[in-house]
């Protein structure tokens, strides 16, 4: 992570707006630690005709950049990052946990995968409206166990 985040801050000197999306997960101890979503990438926004991006690769903490041919840049597909950016907070550090009435997916533990509507968000806990056995059940969850998902 401390390449990427040199990478970035090169990056981010020349002009161009980074991306490093990163999750919290929860270590043997249970402690919150943060981890990239995409271990050795990040995402760079800049448009193909102007050249600057041309010094990317030659920046400090970058590998490579990811091209589609020997001259172009690969592109990912329309609204790719602008969706994953909806899931963070405004620091774009960690994914944002959801507000009452929003979608939640819950990514840890026994129901992990799930999903369901946010019925309380409190002093580090959510109560969660997920579709358990057939029926609607509320259950409460740990902050940092449910993610938005628009």
């Amino acid at each position: 992570m401390k390449r990427e985040k040199e990478a970035i801050r090169h990056i981010s000197q020349q002009g161009f707006d980074c991306f490093f999306p990163q999750m919290v997960e929860f270590g043997k101890d249970n402690k919150p630690i943060l981890t990239p979503l995409f271990h050795n990438y990040f995402f760079v926004m800049f448009r193909f005709n102007d050249m600057s991006w041309r010094s990317i690769p030659y920046s400090r903490g970058v590998k490579k950049l990811l091209m589609a041919d020997a001259e172009t840049p690969l592109p990912l597909p329309i609204g790719f990052v602008e969706k994953l950016q909806l899931v963070y907070d405004e620091d774009r550090l960690i994914l944002r946990p959801p507000k009452p009435g929003e979608m939640g997916k819950v990514v840890d533990g026994v129901f992990k995968d799930l999903e369901g509507i946010c019925q309380l968000n409190h002093k580090g806990r959510i109560q969660l409206l997920l579709s358990l056995l057939g029926a609607p059940r509320l259950t409460t969850l740990s902050e940092g166990h449910v993610i938005f998902v628009g």
